[in-house]
């Protein structure tokens, strides 16, 4: 799944000759908020609608406006996950495919990226999903997923960010090959790691026993 394979030919470039309601037309056709700007294959960077929206020059060529994300590219060679977290990082609808000989190919949209992940064997296969929060310098996925395995189940994929409250911090988000896995969540939890949501269908019997931990807690109380 790399970046040459969600090149979308139908998305035009700019040239700096071009005018301001030209690139809006364009946005608004393909419902995008960025395009990138080409002259003769070299990327020259990217125009936002934001910027030409601020201006009252909409007949005015592309030239005429400042143009951002110059350094912002992938390659031809760049995974689905590289693509994600330029567009994420840089609030992008777009990012540019520069190959190896610094010519412009084209550009992966959001969407196809969002396509991407549905193609995925992971994404289509069932299976229960659910987040650990932990500290950076105490991430190992090697841990885990001996934990997870020993438990009768296996990862499919993972992600990793940076918890939003604090930085220090890290969601790591699992999706597995089984969707009730009560066995993995004990398992996990025992060895103290700490699980901050799950997603999937639910097991009645975990259900039960999660109900009578609460009862005896209470009555010890």
């Amino acid at each position: 799944m790399v970046a040459s394979s969600f090149i979308n030919p139908n998305i035009p470039s700019l040239k700096p000759t071009d005018s301001a309601q030209k690139a809006l037309d364009f946005m608004e056709e393909f419902k995008l908020y960025h395009l990138p700007v080409v002259y003769k294959e070299q990327y020259l960077g990217i125009i936002s609608e934001t910027t030409l929206l601020n201006s009252y020059d909409t007949f005015g060529s592309v030239s005429g406006f400042q143009l951002d994300f110059q350094n912002v590219s992938l390659s031809p060679l760049h995974y689905i996950f590289d693509l994600t977290q330029v567009l994420v990082h840089n609030k992008l609808s777009i990012v540019p495919i520069i190959n190896a000989q610094e010519s412009f190919e084209g550009v992966v949209t959001i969407e196809d990226v969002i396509k991407g992940y549905g193609k995925l064997s992971a994404s289509r296969s069932p299976g229960a999903i659910f987040e650990i929060l932990l500290k950076s310098n105490d991430y190992t996925l090697a841990e885990i997923s001996r934990i997870i395995e020993s438990n009768g189940a296996r990862i499919l994929s993972s992600f990793i960010r940076t918890y939003q409250d604090d930085p220090a911090q890290l969601v790591l988000s699992i999706k597995l090959d089984k969707e009730i896995v009560p066995g993995v969540y004990a398992a996990l939890e025992r060895h103290e790691y700490n699980i901050i949501a799950k997603f999937g269908k639910s097991d009645e019997r975990d259900e039960d026993i999660d109900r009578l931990q609460h009862l005896f807690k209470y009555l010890n109380t």
